[in-house]
């Protein structure tokens, strides 16, 4: 990493805002432009114009780092999916990105139901508590009775596993 990259990381480290207890993990330039910044408690991507886009660990959906060196991430959120070319230097931010991402799940019970599989999740929020997701693909409808009953059971299940008295 050159004198103007270390510059760069910390322009860009400084532009999410790291709050109290959080730290940077991982930082790369993208070859397209920008800085992604992993840290304890999210991940983000600095644009070249300093505007910012980060979400929690536990809004991602799905993430992989490509043989290209690019990495995808999916959000459980109304948020873009990303695709950003890191190249190969980039594998600390993948390296990051999974083990926070898996650090994330606690609890994972799939449901079959009607149209799909629902993923029923124990998810860490970034201040360590504990709290059920449910992720249910394009055309399970979550209000049916009988996917609500699957649904219910399997996030019961989960928060028993882990030792939450009850799912809210």
């Amino acid at each position: 990493m050159t004198w103007r990259d270390s510059a760069a990381r910390r322009d860009a480290v400084a532009k999410i805002a790291v709050g109290p207890g959080e730290q940077v993990l991982a930082a790369r330039p993208a070859l397209d432009g920008g800085w992604v910044v992993a840290t304890t408690a999210r991940l983000a991507l600095v644009g070249e114009d300093g505007d910012v886009i980060a979400g929690p660990w536990h809004q991602i959906s799905k993430a992989r780092f490509d043989s290209d060196g690019v990495l995808h991430v999916e959000w459980i959120s109304e948020q873009d999916p990303w695709a950003v070319r890191l190249g190969k230097p980039g594998r600390p931010v993948a390296r990051a990105v999974k083990e926070q991402v898996t650090r994330s799940v606690v609890a994972l019970r799939p449901v079959e139901v009607s149209g799909g599989i629902v993923r029923v999740a124990i998810r860490r929020m970034p201040d360590g508590a504990l709290a059920p997701q449910v992720v249910a693909p394009p055309g399970v409808d979550l209000a049916d009775q009988a996917v609500a009953a699957a649904v219910a059971e399997a996030t019961r299940a989960a928060a028993e596993s882990v030792g939450m008295d009850e799912a809210p």
